[in-house]
This record gives C-alpha cells, sequence and structure tokens, in this order.
C-alpha cells in the first residue's frame, strides 16, 4: 500500500509518494511512516507540469534550497563546489525579485538530455518553496532517516562581505529557519527585528531587565504596555500566592482552563525561535483565566523569556495594585525550538475532565447542520485528488463556530491541509466567561465528509 505526504502553501506544492514502514500500522488506525520513497512532484503555480524525481532529486531540491537560502543569510556566496554538489537541481538569482530553479533530466541517455528544465519563480514563489521543504524536514513521519547536513561557509568565500543579515543571522542555517530565511530574503538588507544587546532607557512600552510581577488577581486585562511599569517582583511571589489560595484541582475546570491558556499564548506567540531547547515555564491562572505569574523551569527559560509572549499576557491590575484571587490554577507550558506550544496541567488530572456540554436538541441540530455545510462548502477549494474519503469528527458551537476536529481514517490525517478545517478552527470559542470563571460551551458533534468528487457530506454524530 502506498501513502502520500503533501506540503501545499499558495504558490508550491511539495507531493511525496512512498512505501510506509510498517504496513500493520495502518490497519490499526495508525499514521504511517514513510520510509521508502518512490516519487517526488512539485507543483509550481503557473506551471502546467510538476517537476518530477524520485530520491536523488529530493535530496538535490533540499540541498540546493539550503545552499540558497544559507547564501542569501549570510551575505557569502555559494562556492561553485558548493552549487555543483547540489546534483541535479540548483538555485540561481536572476534579479532582486526572481529566481530560476534549474532542473537537470535524470534520464542522461534520452534525447533530449542535455536540455536542462528551468522554471522562473518569483518572490512570493521562492517563499512557499522554501517553506514547504522546511515542513517536509520538520515531518518526523516522512522519510526520517533523510537528514540535512549544513555546513558553515568558509572564510576564504566572505570577501569582506559584512549585510545586516549576516550581523544577526550565523552561517549555517538551521532547518526550522527556512521560513525566517524567506522573510529575510524580502526585506534584507534591513533585518525584520532588531533586539537591543544592552538595556536602554526607552518608554514604559520597552521591555527591561527586572522580571516581570506576579499580582494576584481573579479578573482583568493583561498589561498592554501602556501602564505605568510595575514593581519588579521574583518568581518566588507565585509560591507566595500558592500558599495564601487553594489550588484548583478540579479536572473539567483545569481543562476549561487549559484550553483558554492555550489559544492566548498562541496568539500572542509571534516571535521566531532562535533558542535551542524547550522552555518550561510554571504558570499560575485565576479561576477567569489571567495569567497571575510563571517561574522558569530552567536557566535557558529564563534567559530566552523575551522570545515567549507571557510578560505581555501577565495580569496587571490597574495603578500597580494587587487584588487577591480566590484561586489558581497551575499549568506546565512548554515552547519548543520548532514553534509548537505545550500546554498541560501541572501535576496532571486527578479525574478525566467531563466532555463539554453537548446539544442534543434535533431541531438545532439539522439548522445548525445546514450553517456547517455552507460555510464548509463555500471555504473548500478542491486542489488535490485523494484515493478515499475524508472523514473527521467535527465540533462546534451554537452559531456554527468549529472549534474542534478529528481525522477518522488515514487519508483525513493526509489531507488535512486540502480541506478547510484548519481555516475555520476558533479553539478560543470552546470556552467563555461564567460568572468569573472559565467554563466549556455546548458542542454539537457531526461527522463531516470530503468526497474524491468533491462533495461536502454531513450529518449528525450520533444520529438526530
Amino acid at each position: 500500500m502506498t501513502i502520500q505526504r503533501q506540503y501545499s502553501l499558495p504558490n508550491f506544492r511539495l507531493v511525496l509518494e512512498g512505501f510506509p514502514e510498517d504496513p500493520a500500522a495502518a490497519a490499526q488506525g495508525l499514521a504511517p511512516v514513510m520510509s521508502n520513497l518512490v516519487n517526488v512532484e512539485c507543483y509550481v503555480a503557473g506551471l502546467e507540469q510538476p517537476l518530477s524525481g524520485g530520491m536523488d532529486f529530493l535530496n538535490s531540491l533540499v540541498m540546493a534550497v539550503s545552499k540558497y537560502a544559507q547564501a542569501f543569510l549570510s551575505g557569502v556566496p555559494s562556492s561553485e563546489a558548493d552549487t555543483n554538489a547540489t546534483g541535479g537541481v540548483r538555485l540561481e538569482k536572476i534579479a532582486p525579485d526572481r529566481h530560476r530553479l534549474v532542473v537537470k533530466p535524470a534520464d542522461t541517455h534520452s534525447a533530449s538530455a542535455g536540455a536542462l528544465m528551468q522554471v522562473e519563480l518569483t518572490t512570493p514563489q521562492l517563499f512557499d518553496l522554501v517553506e514547504a521543504v522546511d515542513q517536509f524536514l520538520a515531518d518526523a513521519g516522512t522519510l526520517p532517516q533523510m537528514r540535512l547536513q549544513l555546513q558553515p561557509v568558509s572564510r576564504k568565500y566572505s570577501r569582506h562581505q559584512h549585510t545586516s543579515a549576516g550581523k544577526v543571522v550565523p552561517l549555517a542555517v538551521g532547518v526550522s529557519g527556512f521560513a525566517v530565511a524567506a522573510i529575510a530574503f524580502f526585506w534584507m538588507p534591513m533585518p525584520e527585528i532588531k533586539r537591543p544587546t544592552e538595556a536602554v532607557p526607552q518608554n514604559s512600552s520597552s521591555k527591561t531587565e527586572s522580571p516581570p510581577p506576579e499580582t494576584p488577581g481573579g479578573a482583568g486585562k493583561p498589561n498592554d504596555g501602556t501602564s505605568p511599569p510595575p514593581q519588579a517582583q521574583t518568581a518566588a511571589d507565585l509560591e507566595t500566592l500558592l500558599a495564601s489560595v487553594p489550588e484548583i484541582t478540579d479536572a473539567t475546570e483545569l481543562e476549561a482552563l487549559k484550553q483558554k491558556l492555550f489559544t492566548e499564548i498562541g496568539q500572542a506567540w509571534k516571535t521566531q525561535p532562535t533558542f535551542g531547547e524547550d522552555l518550561v515555564y510554571q504558570v499560575g491562572l485565576g479561576q477567569d483565566g489571567a495569567i497571575l505569574g510563571y517561574k522558569p523551569q530552567s536557566e535557558a527559560a529564563r534567559v530566552s523569556l523575551d522570545q515567549t509572549p507571557l510578560k505581555q499576557l501577565l495580569y496587571i491590575p490597574p495603578g500597580g495594585g494587587t487584588v487577591k484571587a480566590e484561586s489558581i490554577g497551575l499549568f506546565r507550558v512548554v515552547f519548543t525550538p520548532k514553534g509548537s506550544l505545550e500546554v498541560s496541567p501541572w501535576k496532571g488530572y486527578a479525574a478525566k475532565p467531563s466532555p463539554p456540554p453537548e446539544i442534543t436538541d434535533a431541531a438545532v441540530l439539522e439548522n445548525l447542520l445546514w450553517k456547517v455545510r455552507d460555510k464548509l462548502t463555500q471555504n473548500w477549494k478542491p486542489t488535490a485528488s485523494f484515493p478515499r474519503e475524508l472523514v473527521y469528527r467535527v465540533k462546534v458551537t451554537a452559531d456554527g463556530t468549529l472549534v474542534d476536529y478529528e481525522a477518522q481514517n488515514q487519508p483525513g490525517y493526509d489531507y488535512v491541509g486540502d480541506t478547510p478545517l484548519r481555516t475555520l478552527h476558533q479553539p478560543s470559542a470552546a470556552v467563555t466567561d461564567n460568572n468569573g470563571a472559565v467554563v466549556q460551551v455546548p458542542v454539537a458533534e457531526y461527522r463531516v465528509v470530503f468526497t474524491p468528487r468533491g462533495v461536502v457530506e454531513i450529518s449528525p454524530w450520533k444520529g438526530f
């Protein structure tokens, strides 16, 4: 049984087809690992036929993209040896906003063996090419044995060139920095983010070296940077707060707070990670979901605090005073170098959290069904063919907002990026405030099927 992996962007799509490492995994409903590659296809917007090849083509493509990104970020041109080392694929700059992708045919014995395939790329197309390769390399379920080996550029090729990008980005570009590389291409020579190396007196909105205050509160807004800077406090204040108020242990309440915290941090975290290890924090939330305090769990977490949004999200009472919290929930928050966020109760769940309240009224379910179906149909623009139906379990609120979805078959996992589910997903709508407490909202569950013929089918998960 062959499996397919797709990495889709607006201007570029990378499709890999191969065999799983363990065919039995798919039969058990598990996501199989693609360990053997059969074919690669690259779809470029505006190009009628895809670029295709095998493992050699994929290796050459990945290496060519990495070398091109390395040359741009360092300001040091690739050596001739590096260019030749990319094999049958290479990238060339032909204008400030134009790039040429050159592919050598794999069949060296054909009549057209000497004819190179050349594709001219715009900068947006190049961005999407870089991002697609980055997504593939970050996918542990596809060719995990493939590793990108990057080496620093030799000094002899530098020619004493010192660009702005070269001052802030090391010459050896990491795999997870590809997306940042693409952004840097367009905005050079001015770096997009500029961090001072020393504390400089600035307005109250600037970041300081003192740890953020932790002011117990039961309600309020996070610090928006316009209020006066509060008095500096230490991480020990979180422990002091814990000693004075009861800890939230109810599993359902913790689950609702976790959803709110995950959404709030996820929406605020926009900085591309440059740290090399997980940043772990103990975070305390009030009953209303306000962040009352946090404590770094390692030296790396303390040093890299500014790369997280915790300072900005910390609740600051008006005037810098304190408000006594009624209770506090503790969570483990992890920021990973790959840009993913993990949130879980600090001590786990004492019991299984109760599911959100369920909408069961048949008339409401029917009205919601048509509303959700219309929304999915309007937002689905089929761009790829898939072998079987894509089946999902979807949860929506009473107004039709999609708050959760889960694939129910392997094609659903493989092709979720070709559905509108990610675009319509609004997890923040899964919880609401109820008299100062965060609670889960009622939801309706549906079985949603995207068919190969381009039709959306939907029915109540448990029937009417």
